[in-house]
């Protein structure tokens, strides 16, 4: 069940998130998957299980132009947003991903993010890219890529959309919604400490 409260973890604020894993649904997980969760991401998951993660941006390497995206994270909990359900959809998917893949996330527009553990001590972050029509002037070709070593690398590289939640903030004021204008100011002051600042945004002056 999500609840709205805000988590920490690094640099990330959360906003929705599950309760944390249990010792029988990692089991459960390990031993679908064929292999061992890492630590890096076994202690997120503590913390952001099933976490939605809009918020942050990962820019993915793609060529010829490198492409911004986001991405929410499955979960431990039963449902259609399950790593378990995950697996074994995937696995007979045209996607097919084999034994000892975990998918981990998803951006609603058919991309995917996998931790690779086919190799011993090593769990390198991995984004399948669905994609998209010409007309979208984004890559038309499906692409595989490896994003980071490890999940905690991949974390590092979120970056917080700024621009998106001033433009929450200003259409709460000019909506004159005050809980929605609470709300934004309490996120932005929670994930982006001086942003008024680094936003240029003067409340005062936004209030039409």
């Amino acid at each position: 069940m999500h609840r709205n409260m805000y988590k920490r973890y690094k640099h990330l604020v959360i906003q929705k998130s599950d309760d944390p894993p249990t010792a029988a649904e990692i089991r459960k997980i390990e031993r679908v998957l064929g292999a061992k969760l890492p630590a890096d991401f076994l202690d997120f998951l503590f913390v952001g299980n099933g976490s939605y993660l809009g918020d942050y941006l990962i820019t993915v390497p793609l060529k010829p132009n490198a492409q911004v995206m986001t991405f929410s994270l499955f979960t431990t909990k039963r449902g259609p947003d399950s790593f378990l359900n995950e697996i074994k959809s995937q696995r007979t998917s045209y996607i097919k991903t084999p034994e000892k893949v975990l998918p981990i996330a998803q951006n609603g527009g058919g991309s995917y993010l996998y931790l690779d553990l086919r190799e011993r001590g090593t769990s390198p972050v991995v984004a399948f890219i669905h994609g998209l029509p010409v007309w979208t002037g984004l890559p038309q070709q499906d692409e595989l890529i490896k994003i980071a070593d490890n999940f905690s690398d991949y974390l590092d590289l979120l970056q917080f959309d700024a621009d998106y939640n001033k433009s929450l903030l200003v259409d709460a004021i000019a909506a004159k919604d005050d809980k929605r204008i609470a709300a934004c100011i309490e996120y932005l002051d929670s994930a982006l400490p001086g942003w008024r600042q680094t936003l240029g945004v003067d409340i005062d002056r936004l209030s039409p």
